[in-house]
């Protein structure tokens, strides 16, 4: 083996160790995952419902989590008038209630 066989393993091994994690930070995240779209979960921010998902890590955690993204609403799920979107963090989620 030569200098650029080695190179060039070495970059396979590395592409498929990040493919490999990435896909069990989804498999981990998303078997964790209780709310479904259309969900009111309640955190410190107050209620908000769940439009939509993505996976990723909150600030201090080297644990993936869901992150919602949402509308602010009212604890029935009546959005208010103003128009206000939130993120919510699955770890930070206090409470909910599913449609």
């Amino acid at each position: 083996m030569n200098e650029d066989e080695y190179k060039k393993k070495k970059a396979e091994i590395s592409l498929n160790y990040m493919t490999l994690n990435q896909a069990l930070i989804v498999e981990f995240a998303e078997s964790n995952n209780m709310y479904k779209i259309g969900d009111v979960v309640k955190d410190h921010q107050g209620y908000s419902k769940i439009k939509s998902m993505s996976v990723g890590f909150s600030f201090n955690s080297e644990i993936p989590e869901m992150i919602y993204d949402c509308k602010a609403c009212k604890v029935n799920g009546v959005p208010y008038k103003r128009d206000t979107e939130r993120v919510v963090y699955q770890s930070n989620i206090e409470k909910f209630k599913t449609k």
